[in-house]
């Protein structure tokens, strides 16, 4: 696992090689430990000084620590025909952190804390490449109550202006890649002027509608409109997991039509032309009558409304719940609410550090999933792979040639508890934190049993 945070960050220059160079130790030290306080993961007083330090600097800049994961973010999109850009909003609650300065106010009263919007690139299949875009604000106290003015408001001077900045700068990121780039939004993002706002044309938007909106044509409303078009076909779509809901397989019936927005009434400028598809469970799951049925309605640019384009487009939308998981990885894998720090500063430097580490358990889980007869040395060394199967596999030789890349996450997740049971599935990301922090102990174990020779 040593050598990953050197190669992540080779492109990162922050004037200084010392600086650089702290920062490669320092992405390293917080990957071993991730849900660990900083001066847990550091392991010295004299090395917990250093990061605080590196945090204070100013020349250490979030845009210069994650510019180096974007640079190698974009390297492994290469290639790729399609790219799915996820986007959304996270809550960090510090309200029990009185010395934070800069925070402000939560969704729900006497909260405080920051909001962090994020945009995390994947291939068509839903492998995770990285995080493009990571946006963090606190909301000033002082502007409490304006949501109810919201409609009054123009989007530039809302909160919901981040949905289109985010939009624009992935494009921007991606516009040598050769791909098509598909921008996928949940219902917050359903905003007008993000459909109305100037993208490539390679570029492409999927959000799921919430607003009724009128249609520039005879057909009157979109909610009527999308309701009465006939059944497409169906499509058994994967529903990721959500809390303690496991995942589940949802068949849902298909409707599409190609319609053009209206523009709001205080809105002036032209219609745009969408395809809005509605994708509706055809029963509620029998496990938990809880558990709502499925009721997706997806405005599309850059598509047509047979039955193909609509199954593409609900295949991609399920893929959105990969940015749910990557803010779960980030706050209980990486425990970045625990952070004790005393500026926003300071935080923000330290949650780039923390969303290249979330990223890359992510991409562990997943990547053996899709690639899953890679050898195991594309993450773990020699001693670290060898010695993960001494301790889990007591009694049998270690093999000759390294394991598969599923084999060997298997086995740390096994260290955290995954039972690989016939029926267990593949193991999630949660055993799989708890089987590389085991990991990480042994291998402090072997290594200080370990002679070194005299120099």
């Amino acid at each position: 696992m040593e050598q990953w945070a050197a190669d992540e960050l080779r492109t990162v220059d922050l004037g200084d090689a010392r600086r650089t160079a702290r920062l490669v130790t320092l992405l390293e030290q917080v990957s071993r430990q991730p849900e660990a306080s900083l001066p847990q993961a550091m392991g010295t007083w004299a090395a917990t000084k250093a990061a605080y330090r590196f945090l204070d600097h100013p020349s250490s800049q979030v845009d210069a620590i994650l510019g180096g994961h974007r640079d190698a973010t974009r390297a492994r999109a290469a290639g790729e025909p399609v790219l799915l850009a996820i986007q959304d909003t996270t809550q960090l609650a510090y309200g029990t952190h009185d010395a934070l300065e800069g925070r402000g106010p939560l969704a729900r009263p006497g909260h405080q804390g920051v909001l962090l919007h994020t945009t995390l690139l994947t291939t068509d299949a839903g492998l995770p490449l990285g995080i493009l875009d990571h946006h963090r604000w606190a909301r000033d106290p002082a502007q409490a109550g304006r949501a109810r003015q919201r409609r009054d408001r123009p989007t530039a001077e809302k909160e919901s202006q981040r949905w289109l900045d985010s939009a624009a700068r992935t494009w921007e990121r991606t516009a040598d890649l050769g791909a098509t780039v598909v921008v996928i939004c949940d219902r917050e993002g359903d905003i007008f002027d993000l459909f109305a706002q100037d993208r490539p044309e390679w570029g492409q938007l999927l959000v799921r509608s919430t607003h009724e909106r009128k249609l520039t044509d005879e057909a009157g409303y979109l909610h009527a409109t999308v309701a009465a078009a006939p059944v497409l076909g169906q499509l058994a779509v994967d529903i990721g997991r959500r809390g303690d809901r496991p995942v589940r397989v949802a068949t849902l019936d298909l409707r599409a039509v190609a319609v053009t927005l209206a523009p709001p009434r205080k809105r002036r400028g032209e219609g745009v032309p969408v395809t809005v598809v509605l994708a509706t469970e055809v029963a509620a799951p029998e496990a938990d009558p809880t558990d709502a049925p499925i009721s997706w309605m997806l405005t599309a640019t850059g598509m047509d409304a047979s039955q193909e384009a609509a199954e593409t487009a609900v295949r991609r939308y399920a893929r959105r719940w990969q940015i749910e998981r990557y803010h779960y990885v980030l706050k209980q894998g990486c425990a970045v609410e625990r952070l004790q720090l005393a500026t926003v500063e300071r935080l923000d430097r330290a949650l780039a550090l923390y969303a290249i580490v979330a990223w890359h358990l992510l991409w562990i889980t997943h990547a053996a999933r899709q690639q899953p007869d890679v050898p195991c040395t594309t993450v773990l060394t020699t001693e670290e792979w060898t010695t993960l199967w001494q301790v889990v596999e007591r009694g049998q030789p270690v093999p000759p040639t390294p394991p598969t890349l599923r084999e060997a996450v298997r086995l740390v997740a096994r260290l955290g508890g995954f039972l690989a049971r016939r029926r267990d599935g593949e193991p999630g990301v949660t055993t799989l934190w708890r089987g590389w922090r085991r990991l990480e102990d042994i291998m402090v174990g072997v290594r200080l049993a370990t002679p070194h020779p005299d120099p």
